[in-house]
């Protein structure tokens, strides 16, 4: 949703928000590329709307903002090739994309990361705060 958010100008605009003001997105293991491929998401991402309306890969352009992907690289829930193919797409629009691919780690960990009692399994929090802190020209402080 961050990323349709991000990415996608229909929903800025129905909002009378310049697109501008997202100066900044942060992806974390997120589908972007889906591909509906069981019975399941083919009934929920049916006609009448097309894979372009709803996969965040198609809005990447020259327009799209700064970027920060994180995702596991053993993550069985969402493949790592969602974030790999947001990436080429951002980077061939000329847009800034900072990615950490953590090996050994599956789709909960850079969520868990986030909470006190599991922030060591990767750094994705201190990334985070680092990403929003450039991109929006402030410091960064850990949540404590």
């Amino acid at each position: 949703m961050a990323a349709l958010l991000a990415l996608d100008p229909r929903y800025l605009a129905a909002a009378g928000v310049q697109r501008r003001s997202i100066v900044g997105l942060v992806g974390l293991s997120g589908p972007y590329a889906l591909d509906p491929n069981t019975d399941a998401l083919r009934t929920i991402f049916s006609a009448p709307y097309t894979p372009a309306e709803w996969r965040p890969v198609s809005f990447a352009s020259a327009d799209s903002p700064r970027t920060l992907l994180i995702h596991g690289v053993d993550d069985s829930v969402v493949s790592i090739d969602h974030a790999r193919k947001l990436k080429s797409a951002l980077e061939s629009q000329g847009v800034a994309v900072e990615s950490h691919f953590y090996p050994g780690r599956g789709h909960a960990d850079t969520i868990a990361s986030f909470s006190l009692i599991a922030r060591r399994r990767t750094p994705a929090l201190l990334q985070v705060v680092d990403f929003i802190g450039r991109v929006t020209g402030g410091g960064g402080e850990l949540p404590r």
